[in-house]
């Protein structure tokens, strides 16, 4: 079954058309590691699932449902975005968690702080920096931390842009294997990084699709 279907999109920016009569199906349950030169559209097709861009043409459906105006939040709401540059705003990294789980969104998932810290423990985090300030973190930390946060999310759907850009090889490892072993989500995954090529990732070449 289908869990996001494209349908004959047309999207362009000014003069540039990046998709013209496009069409993607991913189903439920895939890993798919998408790929393309640099400006091919592979960020521009995450937010056209997401709904922040509309396409000139043709439709997006999520899990049956018609991407649009009344349907948008729902699917947001089913769906976590990652991204290599994610913001997880200043303060303290243990107060940016406690927000995202006090949304109303995300109340009944009921993560407590051993939740949080295994998966520290997991992606190499100490349990200081949990109490620590954000500002006082890495690149490479940040994306960790925003990375914990989406898999406690527990979505049925990840987007993931480039997210382990930031990490050493042993790190990128850990990531890659975490996500792809979760058997019951799907998993589009933008990368360059090797650690993504696995007998379970479907490849798509958006150079050749569009």
């Amino acid at each position: 079954m289908n869990i996001i279907s494209l349908k004959d999109i047309d999207l362009k920016f000014g003069s540039k058309h990046v998709f013209k009569s496009f069409g993607l199906d991913i189903q439920k349950g895939e890993k798919v590691r998408i790929k393309g030169k640099s400006g091919v559209g592979k960020t521009t097709l995450f937010r056209l699932i997401l709904g922040f861009l509309k396409p000139e043409k043709g439709n997006i459906l999520y899990d049956g449902l018609k991407l649009d105006s009344n349907s948008v939040w729902d699917v947001r709401r089913s769906i976590a975005y990652v991204s290599q540059d994610m913001s997880i705003g200043e303060g303290l990294v243990k107060d940016f968690l406690e927000e995202i789980f006090s949304y109303e969104a995300n109340k009944h998932l009921n993560v407590d702080l051993e939740n949080i810290l295994t998966l520290f423990r997991q992606f190499d985090l100490s349990g200081e920096l949990y109490r620590g300030r954000i500002s006082d973190l890495s690149g490479g930390e940040k994306q960790r931390v925003g990375i914990v946060a989406s898999i406690l999310l527990d979505r049925s759907t990840y987007l993931l842009d480039e997210i382990t850009s930031a990490l050493d090889e042993a790190l990128k490892e850990k990531v890659a294997r975490c996500f792809l072993g979760l058997n019951e989500k799907t998993i589009l995954i933008i990368s360059h990084d090797q650690v993504w090529e696995a007998e379970n990732v479907k490849l798509i070449d958006l150079d050749s699709l569009n």
